[in-house]
């Protein structure tokens, strides 16, 4: 288990730093969905395949719907906005899931959530902008979608993962096709394909992680546990790309990271999560 926690980090840290180096070359953020989720689905049938399962799972047909509007908006929002803002917004998504089912009422856990309301006002000070909002939309969808798959009776989690990225992409692909931008998804995959393949693959393992750490732990600690992955984006993204990143906002995203880690924590601590699913 250990392992998938570091793999999910390290792979969703990833992915958030590639769509950025996508965003710095594209107007669009069309043409780096089409690379992403496209590559996503073919490694994960690659794996599936490896492993003798080549059936579709058709559970991940609903939870795809909310998933590729929800991936559709996280693109979208780290392709036009800077990564050391928008990326910590998206541990909004573990806040969400205690409000829909909160599994300790004790006022420690709301005063955790009054930590990331601090760190999300020092982030933003009061003016979100445009990517910062379709994060937090992206975030409201992608509940639905964690809630799919957890009441989805996983078999193989790297069939239900290739399953639920073919259905994603080809919802973005039929959105691609009615804007008419796939000529530029074919362009761009041809003058990028290590980086279009490598965006894919890391695209492709951040998600097959959540669906087996879903196997034992509940969608809100799955969720706080990759805080971590939103706090490292959000640091090395200003190197990178030269981002603006002040120490009002760096001290935002430590807040509102550090207000999802001590929710895990305390959640671990108590023992509260063993067995917890939402009903």
């Amino acid at each position: 288990m250990d392992i998938w926690l570091a793999v999910r980090v390290a792979s969703l840290t990833g992915e958030r730093l590639a769509y950025r180096l996508f965003g710095r070359r594209q107007a669009s953020p069309w043409p780096v969905m089409g690379a992403a989720y496209i590559g996503a689905a073919l490694f994960l049938w690659a794996a599936a395949g490896a492993q003798g399962h080549w059936g579709v799972d058709w559970q991940a047909f609903w939870p795809s719907l909310a998933y590729a509007a929800a991936f559709g908006l996280y693109t979208s929002s780290l392709v036009t906005g800077q990564a050391s803002q928008v990326s910590p917004w998206s541990n909004a998504t573990a806040m969400m899931l205690f409000i829909l089912h909160p599994a300790d009422w004790r006022g420690v856990s709301w005063l955790f959530m009054g930590l990331f309301g601090m760190g999300a006002w020092c982030q933003v000070q009061g003016r979100p902008s445009w990517p910062v909002l379709m994060m937090v939309a992206s975030d409201m969808l992608l509940v639905v979608g964690r809630l799919g798959d957890v009441h989805a009776a996983m078999g193989n989690p790297w069939t239900y993962g290739a399953s639920l990225m073919t259905f994603v992409a080809v919802w973005m692909g039929l959105a691609i096709a009615a804007r008419g931008e796939l000529p530029a998804v074919l362009r761009v995959m041809a003058a990028y394909p290590l980086a279009s393949a490598a965006t894919g693959l890391l695209n492709a393992v951040s998600y097959v992680s959540v669906v087996v750490l879903l196997e034992s732990w509940p969608a809100t600690l799955v969720e706080a546990s990759s805080a971590v992955a939103a706090l490292a984006a959000a640091v090395i993204a200003p190197f990178l790309f030269q981002e603006r990143a002040t120490s009002r906002r760096i001290g935002g995203a430590v807040l509102m990271t550090l207000s999802a880690v001590l929710l895990l924590w305390d959640y671990h601590r108590t023992g509260l999560h063993s067995g917890w699913r939402f009903s």
